[in-house]
């Protein structure tokens, strides 16, 4: 639901913002795998992070982490395995997570697959 808060963990010396390294508490990983970041931009996330959006009012970026995101790389080879497209939707739908979140995996995927194609 839009505007409800996520449930989750802020940054701390503990437990420091895994894309900007904050530990002052503004950074937040959320119980369901995304992670509200205050300090970077889209670009800057690490391996295995995927940007999914820039927060309200541009405040920072909302990333998902590398389990959640080979969680959906793994439904989408598992569409594929079965001969379905895996459209954003059908990845959303196997894994009950959010319909961008997946549109921002495809995204990746074309990417890399434009880039690694050969010439």
């Amino acid at each position: 639901m839009p505007g409800t808060p996520k449930k989750g963990k802020y940054s701390s010396k503990k437990n420091p913002c895994a894309v900007c390294g904050n530990s002052t508490g503004s950074c937040k990983l959320n119980d369901d795998g995304s992670l509200y970041c205050y300090h970077s931009l889209p670009d800057s996330a690490p391996s295995g992070y995927i940007y999914i959006r820039e927060l309200s009012g541009g405040m920072g970026q909302e990333f998902i982490t590398p389990l959640v995101a080979d969680e959906l790389f793994r439904a989408a080879t598992e569409l594929q395995n079965r001969g379905k497209k895996a459209s954003s939707k059908e990845i959303a739908q196997l894994t009950g997570l959010p319909n961008s979140w997946a549109r921002a995996l495809r995204a990746i995927r074309c990417l890399v697959n434009h880039i690694t194609k050969p010439a």
